[in-house]
């Protein structure tokens, strides 16, 4: 009898264990994916498929609401484009200031949905230029770019409390540059999706 009233109490324990209730707490944590980038005012252009990784603090000022400092690199620019296949690599070291409310979601409250806002600053580390050229192969070389850009971040996500120690999320995010990338214009923008791992502090 005992033999099988065991495998139960196992299961409930270990379902437990695995979750733990959302608490608001100071998290650092590290997330990374991909960026669908292009630039406005480019006509039809190929979105770039770019790399974005970083680390985050995030910190509660309430139950439903925390500012979340984040920093991290990011490939934006275009992907290889028209006839002479133009394309365009930028990459950024990137910085943001997020403000984010959330709801508690599931009967046993281990997961959290949210949206996100706020300001976003970016330090250009390369620009290139490239393209095919009329006596065959391909040219390419550095851009004249602002180094600094200022820009905006939005969008939605969900977190799930792991134990007591981890706490996994997935971000969908709309971002965009407000000033150009050059001096004639042009501003970076795209569409984000990111998986993160946060762990509390203390």
């Amino acid at each position: 009898m005992k033999t099988r009233t065991a495998a139960p109490w196992t299961f409930a324990l270990v379902a437990q264990l695995a979750a733990a209730p959302l608490a608001a707490q100071t998290l650092v944590g590290v997330r990374g994916g991909a960026n669908i980038a292009n630039v406005s005012d480019a006509g039809e252009t190929k979105s770039r498929v770019g790399l974005a990784a970083g680390a985050f603090l995030e910190v509660p000022v309430s139950p439903a609401v925390a500012v979340q400092l984040e920093g991290g690199y990011i490939q934006k620019g275009i992907g290889e484009s028209g006839a002479l296949a133009e394309a365009l690599e930028l990459n950024y070291v990137d910085f943001g200031v997020l403000l984010k409310a959330g709801m508690t979601a599931g009967a046993a409250g281990t997961s959290r949905l949210y949206v996100f806002a706020g300001p976003t600053l970016g330090i250009s580390v390369t620009c290139r230029h490239s393209g095919l050229v009329l006596w065959g192969g391909r040219s390419s070389g550095d851009c004249d770019n602002k180094t600094v850009s200022f820009g905006a971040k939005g969008g939605v996500g969900v977190a799930t409390q792991v134990g007591e120690s981890v706490r996994l999320s997935l971000d969908m995010a709309y971002g965009s540059d407000l000033t150009n990338i050059f001096e004639g214009g042009n501003k970076n923008r795209g569409f984000l999706i990111t998986a993160g791992a946060g762990f509390p502090l203390g």
